[in-house]
């Protein structure tokens, strides 16, 4: 992104800015000269952004499921938590270590048992299922954002337990 050339905007041209991350991981880029007044629109999860993007929504169901979820959660195999951690830092993997002093944790990815990268998501899904629940830590905590990991908890996969700068959600 350092790197980029910005070509010339031409009149009459709409330029948006586009995106579903946290602003700390996104604004140091944008935040520099050569982008200023470039950007006529933004479109992102912040409510507040001309074109609302959140990750998800939620709706009454028009059906009633089809699986009693207790059952469901009671076919799981294991009670302990899993964690999926595929870029972590060090406060994570500290408070990881503090919670197993007391329960078993399964770690996997960079700093634990080998599993696919998270681009593909392969390793929740293939494993995600095995636990009722996981250890899902933010790397930020800005207005109006949700991981899309907290939507992970609808889809019938397992319970969450959700922490942002070591507070749980």
């Amino acid at each position: 992104m350092n790197s980029v050339t910005i070509p010339n905007k031409a009149k009459n041209q709409t330029w948006i800015f586009m995106s579903d991350e946290s602003n700390i991981h996104t604004m140091k880029y944008f935040m520099k000269t050569k982008w200023r007044n470039k950007f006529d629109w933004t479109y992102s999860y912040r409510s507040d952004s001309d074109i609302y993007l959140p990750y998800g929504e939620f709706a009454q169901r028009s059906v009633p499921a089809a699986k009693n979820i207790l059952i469901y959660i009671g076919k799981r195999q294991k009670m302990l938590p899993g964690w999926f951690n595929y870029n972590s830092d060090f406060s994570r993997n500290i408070q990881v270590a503090e919670l197993k002093k007391y329960i078993d944790v399964d770690v996997y990815g960079k700093c634990g048992k080998p599993c696919s990268t998270w681009m593909d998501d392969s390793c929740f899904k293939n494993l995600g299922g095995d636990y009722k629940f996981y250890l899902a830590f933010e790397n930020s905590h800005c207005e109006d954002y949700v991981t899309e990991k907290a939507f992970r908890l609808y889809q019938g996969t397992s319970t969450e337990f959700q922490f942002t700068e070591g507070h749980q959600m």
